[in-house]
Parts: C-alpha cells; sequence; structure tokens
C-alpha cells in the first residue's frame, strides 16, 4: 500500500454496501492521534475521512496521514453507514460543521463519537468562507511538501482532489464532499486521540 506525496488522476471506483462490508480495514499506527471528519451533500450523500497524526512532541507539526475515507449514497441506510464508521473506531471523535448537527446529532445517538461544545451538546464549527480557504490552503501545503500522506487505496478521494480549485478566491463548499471532510478533520486535529489501551488487570497474590 502506497502513499502520495502529490496528488494524480486516478480511477474512480464505486463499491456496493456488500462490497464496502468486505473492504480490509485500514488499522492506524497505535501512536497516531485520530480525527475524522464529516461532510453532507444537499444530495444526501455524507463522506468520511479518517485522518491520523504522527507527532513526535508539542513542537513537532508532525505528518499526517489521510489513511481512509468513503462516501456514503443517500439511498445507503443510517444503520449501515453508524457500522461502517463503528468499525473504524468508536473511539474516534468526528468533527462536523456547524450546518450539519442534525445528521451529527442522529449519528451520536446511535454511538457515534462526534464531537460536542462545552456542555456536551452537539455543536459542530463554523466552517466560514476564509476558514475554509485557509484550511484547503493548509491541507495543500502539506500534501506537497510531503508531511500530509494520502493511502492510495483512497481512489475516489483522489480523483476528488484531481478536479479540486478555488473559484473566485474561494472554496466550493458544494460537489466535493471528500475534501470538505478533509478540511473538518484537519480543523480539529488538536481534539484528535489515541486508541485507548486494554486495561491490565492485576491480580494480587492470595495470601498462604
Amino acid at each position: 500500500m502506497k502513499s502520495l506525496a502529490t496528488h494524480r488522476t486516478s480511477a474512480l471506483v464505486q463499491m456496493s454496501e456488500a462490497s464496502f462490508a468486505e473492504r480490509k480495514i485500514v488499522q492506524p499506527d497505535d501512536q497516531w492521534r485520530i480525527v475524522a471528519g464529516m461532510h453532507a451533500e444537499p444530495n444526501g450523500d455524507l463522506a468520511v475521512v479518517w485522518l491520523g497524526w504522527e507527532k513526535d512532541s508539542e513542537k513537532d507539526a508532525g505528518r499526517i496521514h489521510l489513511y481512509d475515507s468513503w462516501v456514503f449514497r443517500r439511498n445507503e441506510s443510517l444503520p449501515f453507514i453508524v457500522d461502517a464508521i463503528k468499525q473504524r473506531g468508536s473511539w474516534i471523535p468526528v468533527s462536523y460543521e456547524k450546518a450539519h448537527e442534525e445528521i451529527a446529532t442522529k449519528l451520536g445517538d446511535k454511538g457515534v463519537r462526534v464531537l460536542r461544545g462545552p456542555t456536551n451538546a452537539i455543536e459542530g464549527y463554523d466552517d466560514s468562507e476564509t476558514l475554509a480557504a485557509w484550511n484547503s490552503r493548509e491541507i495543500n501545503d502539506r500534501l506537497n511538501a510531503g508531511t500530509m500522506l494520502v493511502l492510495d487505496t483512497n481512489d475516489e478521494w483522489i480523483k476528488e482532489y484531481d478536479h479540486f480549485i478555488e473559484r473566485g478566491g474561494l472554496v466550493p463548499q458544494v460537489g466535493f464532499p471528500l475534501m470538505a471532510a478533509t478540511r473538518h478533520a484537519f480543523h480539529a486535529l488538536k481534539r484528535s486521540k489515541k486508541k485507548p489501551q486494554p486495561t491490565k488487570i492485576v491480580y494480587e497474590p492470595v495470601p498462604a
């Protein structure tokens, strides 16, 4: 499985619910801090992207690995979507914008760990035009610098990235769901989490 430092053209790969369920789940490195981002399109499609942050110290910007991504089509059921997300780690926090708080609530009610505000209420962030442009440029700079890598199993993400450009200095908010989901995950890097380690049970010796 190779990583991409810069974009390239790839064939779009479509999979059905059945084949998606059978698709090999990429296991991130246990030392990475993980966060996901989701984005809902007006047509009902839902994109989710998973990022792994390889960070050596607080001062080190580290490397980001986009290791998994998917677009769930509007005709796919909520239980199927929930199961697919949770299979990749029910502990992974999922970032989203304010416009998608309704779907975040539905996912959260089913056990997906969507990010919440200080009072534990569903609370997306404000993905303004300025912030969207800044995050997109940061992502692009990292891709070109080799500090963000995309596994080449993410065929649809790669195809979408190949056609993603600003229009009039603004980032398209519709039509590029995986790019939007990547922005949402990137924005929440500081809220990423390491995979919980199993609790070790220590048995005290029985007094003689």
